[in-house]
């Protein structure tokens, strides 16, 4: 991808993945709907010197994005995708030290991929595409939630240990939209 293209990073964290994208040279707006997550990405980005090309708003993953925003070339997001079933028996070192709202997908851990390909494909130019990071063996429904929200599935990568754990999809608009 070229370098100026518009990046838009959905639930940013504590900002790691916006400072790769940033230090390879590109610009982007990551959001988050946590506040807390939001100071902590901002001053770990400041911190590295990368804060000049990056514009970081709140926003929530599971509602429409801000009209301001406008519209992008990609978006990235490694939502929640932990089921609540899931939670439950996560180990003590995760469950007290990570926040909740950054684990829990929902029942069946798709929540945020459901609402995140239907409200924020109006904030993709046409073209653009949406890269998503899920967890183990949900490769098969979250691109079959994209392909119900019209995106067209262009690679689906794996991990270093061999599992497949991304997806990268186009969304063309249709001429009635």
């Amino acid at each position: 991808i070229g370098q100026n293209v518009k990046i838009l990073e959905l639930g940013c964290g504590e900002g790691r993945d916006a400072m790769l994208l940033l230090r390879r040279g590109y610009n982007l707006t990551a959001t988050d709907i946590s506040p807390e997550a939001m100071a902590v990405a901002k001053k770990n980005i400041t911190s590295q010197k990368l804060s000049g090309r990056v514009s970081c708003v709140k926003a929530d993953a599971l509602a429409q994005p801000p009209a301001f925003m406008g519209k992008f070339d990609l978006i990235v997001s490694n939502p929640p995708y932990i089921t609540t079933e899931e939670m439950e028996q996560l180990p003590d070192s995760v469950k007290n030290f990570e926040p909740h709202l950054a684990l829990c997908g929902g029942e069946d851990g798709l929540e945020f991929y459901h609402n995140i390909a239907k409200n924020y494909r109006n904030a993709l130019k046409n073209g653009g595409c949406l890269c998503f990071e899920f967890g183990d063996e949900q490769g098969d429904d979250v691109c079959a939630i994209l392909e119900a929200n019209g995106y067209t599935i262009l690679e689906r990568a794996k991990d270093y240990n061999d599992r497949e754990r991304a997806v990268i999809a186009r969304y063309d608009r249709k001429e009635e939209e």
